[in-house]
């Protein structure tokens, strides 16, 4: 409008000034002379005026249009700051799909690559939606027509990676013309999970519902049944469209309804549980009782949106009620009856557990009446054995140990059984060696075997682990039960046992053990009967193998409290084979530190206390060989006083050997009167009884003892005990009571000597002068052996014979002195131990590498002599005997 006027006015100062001119001029042709000068100042006056109007307008107008367009700024910076903010993302084109503007929520949303955000072609954008999508190939004319249509429209579009967009489309349009199009994508992912997992909760209690055994419904907080299950629909005889929409008043009869009426207002007004009862007749008239169970329910706002009940039949629990409080009825009366037979049948039980405390009693008092004899028997056998004896006498007197010990077998043996039955036996746990257990047993037999010239065979598996915890005394039984029964029955070929992997892992092994021999077998139908006590195969008067048959027996019953069977496999004439497979835990660091025994007992004040019998010469003699002070008393009061008036001279006692030959009460009071006493808590207590058996370990321990030894004595067990008892390893076995078992698993410190000897007796000779003078030994048959043995193992003295089939004396010591073979000691000290006496033989022995000689047969004297010079501070023990005339 403004425009326009100033286009006229622009008109009329035109026409005023040409008119101006025009009229100048004219004047000054026409007329002669200038115009009046009213008329030159009316034409001025108007021409003026018209330009001061011209210019206002013109300055007026400008800044009105400047105003709009900072308003226009404003405005379209505020709208692109509204976009801005929007999560949804947007893009806005003309109908010559050029972009008229795009937000960075529309750039992010679809990860448009950076080279493409700044195309001016909506166009360019629709390869990367289209990419995007579930089925792009299928999607893109879809994509491209909703790009290009002319209608509003909404779309619901899935994207690969698992995203949901919603998509909304309309025109441009100003005014009544389209100027473009508007293209809005909004991310519903989120959203539609939630709606999905509402519709899943909705199903889920749908269905949770409509499996609900028991009736079950859901009302509105106004009365008005939402739902029910199938269980309900038969409660009330009515189907799911007759329920739903429907009150109370419509689904039961009037009684009912306004019974469930008013609970419904009261659980309303009040909330929690409600719980009523309530009998109903059922379709076919019969009442029923029913338990209500009722609550309110929420919405996703907490808002109360109505009432969930549960209904019970409990008519089937009532009437089983009923029955059940006639039966207590009954049961009371039959209690009174039952009382009754339950006193008898404590009095039977009391009068049953006298009779086992009497066969306990019995068992234990014939254990301490035999054992007792049998300890003197055993004690002066060993006595006479050290004095001067001729050779039969010295037969007779190995007979009469021979003899002692198989009784003393046999006592253990029904002792065992007899623990074993009654339920009170235990197994120990204490830490083991299973070479060391398997050492001692080829110990045992390898003599055996010589004098019937049999194979004796014993392996471990080079995999099998050997530091394990558990019973070694009880498997070592086991094994003795078995290789015994093996040598009673073969006359020829060989007897193994061998110890293979079954499984391993870090906390534990198990082991399989298998003891073959090829003896006579066992027929078939026999097999059966073998575990057996007091049974044998031939059980004929005129049988040549003896035996109480206890000890197959004992061995089945004690590897099955280990978890395990002894298996059987067996052929008459060709052998029999024992198996079993026993499980062990392995030894943790601490356990399986390899232990020495260096406790020196010289010095040592050592009192004897309550022994009375025999056996106190045995310990006073063994103890005095070591150099030990030793002391008497008879009593316990006796001993207590002793020990005391030791402290009190400062000269203390060490240990107390007690030899308690009575009840239980004894063992426990005797340790506790010591070891209350803070002065004696130092005081090392050993028990040697002929109450104890195997496994009595544990008892002895928790009764307090350091150690525990049964009656008869050997004198290495004692001295044992009492060097580890006073060694610094005391401390690595600390909770465990020290038995003969316990200190086997532990290692000497006395030399190790390897002799080597084919002749088996003379081995017999050497090996027991060396253990007599304290040593350990291993031995070989031959030098090729010798030779494998001084690769594997260092030794600290070699006897060596010289002549010897597979190998001599002299090639196999040139081989262990030779470095490149491979001995673990090549200087190991060789000493020649050889029946070869004439001029020459000595010095050919020591060109060979030996270091000394001595010559058979062997005296004792001289290898003392011999072993003092090699080991002069190891404490050799002194045969107090005489030689035998």
């Amino acid at each position: 409008m403004q425009e326009n006027i100033l286009k006229q006015l622009e008109k009329i100062s035109l026409v005023y000034g040409l008119s101006l001119i025009f009229l100048g001029s004219l004047s000054a042709i026409i007329f002669v002379g200038p115009l009046p000068s009213l008329l030159v100042l009316l034409f001025s006056s108007l021409f003026l005026l018209s330009s001061l109007i011209i210019f206002r307008l013109r300055r007026e107008n400008s800044a009105l249009l400047k105003a709009c367009e900072k308003k226009l700024e404003e405005s379209e910076k505020t709208f692109l700051s509204i976009i801005n903010c929007t999560t949804d993302g947007m893009i806005v084109a003309d109908d010559e799909n050029k972009i008229i503007y795009v937000n960075n929520q529309f750039l992010e949303m679809w990860k448009i690559p950076s080279e493409v955000k700044n195309s001016k072609n909506a166009l360019d954008f629709l390869p990367f939606l289209v990419e995007q999508l579930v089925a792009p190939e299928s999607s893109k004319n879809w994509f491209k027509d909703l790009y290009l249509t002319d209608s509003p429209k909404t779309e619901t579009i899935n994207l690969k990676n698992e995203r949901i967009f919603e998509c909304l489309y309309f025109p441009f349009i100003i005014g009544e013309n389209k100027r473009g199009r508007v293209l809005s994508f909004r991310d519903v992912t989120a959203k539609r999970k939630i709606e999905t997992q509402k519709q899943l909760h909705m199903l889920f209690v749908r269905e949770l519902i409509e499996s609900f055994p028991s009736p079950m419904y859901y009302k509105s907080n106004k009365g008005i049944f939402l739902g029910c299950n199938v269980a309900f629909e038969q409660m009330v005889n009515l189907p799911r469209e007759k329920i739903v929409g429907k009150s109370d008043f419509q689904v039961f009869a009037l009684e009912h309804a306004e019974i469930m009426e008013r609970s419904d207002r009261k659980l309303l007004s009040e909330s929690g549980l409600q719980i009523f009862n309530l009998e109903i007749p059922s379709s076919n008239g019969a009442l029923r009782e029913y338990t209500f169970r009722k609550s309110l329910f929420k919405d996703f706002e907490t808002r109360t949106s109505g009432i969930v009940g549960v209904i019970l039949d409990i008519t089937d629990q009532k009437r089983n009620e009923r029955e059940l409080s006639e039966a207590k009825n009954q049961l009371e009366y039959a209690n009174k009856n039952l009382k009754q037979s339950m006193e008898r049948s404590a009095r039977l039980a009391m009068e049953a557990q006298s009779a086992s405390m009497a066969k306990s009693q019995f068992l234990a008092n014939m254990s301490h009446e035999i054992r007792t004899p049998m300890n003197g028997i055993v004690g002066m056998t060993w006595i006479l054995a050290e004095t001067n004896l001729s050779p039969d006498q010295r037969h007779f007197v190995e007979t009469i140990k021979s003899c002692a010990e198989a009784l003393l077998s046999i006592i253990n043996d029904i002792l065992d059984l007899s623990k074993i039955e009654s339920g009170k036996f235990e197994l120990e746990r204490i830490p083991f060696n299973l070479k060391t257990l398997f050492e001692s047993l080829y110990d045992m037999f390898w003599i055996r075997a010589n004098e019937k010239n049999l194979r004796l065979k014993f392996s471990i598996g080079s995999d099998v682990h050997l530091k394990i915890v558990g019973d070694p005394g009880r498997l070592r039984q086991v094994f003795l039960n078995l290789l015994g029964n093996s040598f009673k029955f073969t006359e020829i070929g060989e007897i193994s046992l061998k110890a293979t992997l079954v499984s391993d892992d870090s906390l534990s092994t198990d082991v399989k053990f298998i003891i073959s021999d090829t003896g006579i077998g066992i027929p078939a139908q026999k097999i059966n009967q073998l575990f057996s006590p007091f049974t044998q195969v031939d059980s004929s008067l005129t049988r040549k193998h003896g035996g109480t048959g206890l000890g197959l027996s004992i061995s089945q019953k004690l590897i099955g409290h280990m978890g395990s069977k002894i298996s059987i496999q067996s052929e008459e004439n060709k052998g029999t084979t024992f198996s079993f497979i026993l499980s062990f835990k392995k030894q943790t660091a601490e356990q399986s530190k390899d232990l020495e025994i260096r406790g020196d007992l010289r010095g040592k004040r050592i009192l004897i206390a309550n022994e009375t019998d025999p056996s106190k010469t045995i310990l006073k003699d063994i103890l005095a060989s070591s150099n030990c002070f030793v002391s008497e008393a008879e009593t316990l009061e006796k001993a207590q006083l002793s020990v005391q008036e030791a402290f009190e001279r400062k000269e203390p006692l060490n240990a107390v050997i007690f030899s308690i030959d009575k009840w239980e009460d004894s063992l426990e009071k005797t340790a506790e009167v010591f070891k209350s006493n803070q002065l004696m808590k130092d005081l090392k207590l050993i028990c040697i009884t002929s109450l104890g058996n195997r496994g009595d370990a544990l008892k002895f321990h928790k009764y307090g003892w350091d150690a525990f030894l049964t009656k008869p004595i050997e004198e290495f067990e004692l001295l044992a005990i009492l060097k580890t008892l006073f060694s610094e390893i005391n401390s690595h076995v600390e909770g465990l009571i020290l038995t003969k078992y316990s200190v086997a698993e532990l290692k000497t410190s006395s030399p190790a000597i390897l002799v080597v000897e084919d002749n088996s007796v003379n081995l017999q000779v050497a090996v027991a002068m060396l253990k007599k003078l304290g040593f350990r030994t291993e031995t070989a048959s031959n030098g090729l052996e010798a030779v494998e043995m001084l690769m594997e193992k260092e030794y600290d003295l070699v006897f060596m014979d010289i002549q010897m089939p597979v190998l001599d004396g002299y090639e196999a010591t040139r081989r262990v002195r030779d470095p490149k073979n491979g001995a673990k000691n090549p200087q190991v000290k060789i000493i020649a131990m050889t029946a070869n006496a004439m001029s020459g033989d000595r010095e050919e022995c020591l060109s060979a590498g030996m270091d000394d000689y001595i010559s058979k047969p062997v005296n004792i004297k001289e290898m003392i002599t011999m072993l003092k010079r090699t080991f002069p501070d190891f404490p050799i023990n002194q045969p107090k005997a005489k030689e035998n005339r």
